[in-house]
Formats: C-alpha cells, sequence, structure tokens
C-alpha cells in the first residue's frame, strides 16, 4: 500500500511539473528516481521529498539531498541537505545565514541557480 501511494504521488508530482512545462513550452521536466517520503499538497501545488532524495528538475540533477521541495505554480525547487548535485548553466553563491544547512534554489527554464 504505502509503494502504491509513492507512486501515485510521483506520477502526481511529474504529471503537473510537465504539464506546467508544456504550457510555458520549456523542454526541460522533472523526475524522481528516488525518495523516501513524499507529501503532495494538491491545493498549493507544493511537493516534499525527504530522505535520499535524487530529482532532476531540468538543468539541475540532485543526488541523496535531505529534502526537496516543489512549488508546481512557481515552477521553481528548494534543495536542503545535498551530498552531490550537478548543474548544466550559472551557478551564483549568495551568502547564507545558517552556514551549516546550504540550499539549491532553480526556477526552471532559467539559466541560473543560486547556492545559499
Amino acid at each position: 500500500m504505502k509503494q502504491l501511494f509513492l507512486i501515485s504521488a510521483i506520477t502526481f508530482i511529474i504529471g503537473a511539473t510537465n504539464s506546467s512545462s508544456a504550457q510555458k513550452h520549456e523542454a526541460p521536466l522533472s523526475s524522481i528516481i528516488q525518495s523516501d517520503r513524499v507529501s503532495v499538497d494538491a491545493k498549493s501545488k507544493v511537493s516534499i521529498l525527504e530522505g535520499n532524495v535524487a530529482i532532476t528538475f531540468g538543468k539541475l540533477d540532485v543526488l541523496n539531498a535531505d529534502k526537496v521541495t516543489i512549488d508546481k505554480m512557481a515552477n521553481k525547487v528548494i534543495v536542503v541537505g545535498y551530498k552531490e548535485f550537478s548543474f548544466k548553466g550559472k551557478l551564483i553563491v549568495l551568502p547564507s545565514i545558517d552556514s551549516k544547512q546550504t540550499t539549491i534554489e532553480y526556477t526552471l527554464g532559467d539559466e541560473v541557480a543560486y547556492i545559499k
């Protein structure tokens, strides 16, 4: 039952993100490779993936993240506690208040990702 819920949630996340991208005529799409936990708020169109998250979101590939928040309304992803990532574009490192926790913020279709 838990696997069925996880598969349903992942299908919802990918489908909603893909349809948003199609409306903006942007080629990059997202796909979730792995996550221990998924929660989806259908009303706000925000999905939270937690625990060993591996995801591709446009030009951003992330491995072993603690938490990934996908805002489908804004086509934005926030990655917290990642182990590895790659980005096919420009990275801008911004000063962070919390030096222990690094985040990546990226909006689908942008050429820039921000590391805080």
